[in-house]
């Protein structure tokens, strides 16, 4: 997400570039691509920080150890539920389905009030299913809407989008919260 944001903001330089006097344009133009530069290292940077829980842990251990630690000082009760055969998926399926389901653990303990939180993972033939579900006060949700008060629903999108997957988020005001990934697994898994 940073780094997409980071990048965004290049392009609205390079824009900006396009309209300014040719002096601020070259200033502009070389501060975009020291922007570049910048995104390049923190792109690496990320790719070094992949998630050793997952070379240790399966995807619901990893999820039921950060979920535990998450919920810890609350009054939320947090479980896992595993259905369907568990087997391992790439690694970078698994960490971006970890990711998304950090992202809606986070969420749901930090702004639902929940007091039971469940995270759901489903194993099909070739797909795996993720659930995140609460209890708590829930939200008025407006699917493709721009509020700016959801980038981390934007960003749990985009990381099944990317894996060609789909993800739903159910939820309305006093009636918690669902959030519903549904991602192919490779042929080659």
């Amino acid at each position: 997400t940073i780094v997409q944001s980071l990048t965004g903001l290049a392009l609205k330089l390079e824009g900006i570039s396009l309209d300014a006097p040719p002096p601020t344009a070259k200033r502009l133009h070389d501060l975009r691509r020291q922007m570049e530069h910048e995104i390049g290292q923190a792109r690496r940077s990320i790719q070094e920080l992949r998630t050793a829980e997952l070379e240790m842990l399966s995807l619901p251990d990893a999820l039921r150890e950060f979920g535990e630690r998450s919920a810890e000082d609350t009054a939320t009760e947090f479980e896992v539920v595993v259905s369907g055969e568990p087997r391992r998926c790439p690694l970078d399926v698994e960490e971006e389905i970890l990711r998304i389901g950090q992202e809606a653990i986070t969420n749901a303990v930090r702004h639902s009030g929940a007091r039971r939180l469940r995270a759901e993972v489903a194993y099909g033939r070739d797909w795996v299913q993720l659930k995140v579900a609460d209890d708590g006060c829930g939200f008025v949700y407006e699917p493709g809407g721009s509020s700016q008060e959801h980038w981390g629903l934007r960003g749990m999108h985009e990381r099944a989008r990317r894996l060609g997957g789909t993800m739903t988020v159910t939820s309305r005001p006093a009636a918690g919260t669902e959030i519903d990934a549904r991602i192919p697994i490779p042929a080659a898994a």
